[in-house]
């Protein structure tokens, strides 16, 4: 992302990337056993929930909106802080 935000920056292309972790969906997460829900969440710094669609596409609007424009070069995770335990 940065290679590529330096690389176009000056046509004010801002290459972001959202790195999204456990998502669900809106049947919930039939594929994933319920243990697997628990052991994810004791994991993630906010244990409050696993995340949802709206947060990614929310993050996407705003990068993409006038408030994200000074804002390039990034990879965004949206996972309830679970890398920063990585």
């Amino acid at each position: 992302m940065r290679h590529l935000a330096e690389g176009h920056g000056r046509q004010s292309i801002r290459p972001n990337t959202i790195a999204p972790g456990m998502i669900m969906h809106e049947n919930g997460m039939p594929n994933c056993p319920q243990v697997t829900k628990a052991r994810m969440l004791s994991m993630m710094p906010l244990r409050a929930r696993l995340g949802r669609r709206q947060d990614v596409a929310e993050l996407s609007a705003f990068l993409m909106s006038d408030a994200g424009s000074f804002i390039t070069g990034q990879v965004v995770c949206v996972d309830g802080g679970i890398t920063m335990r990585a």
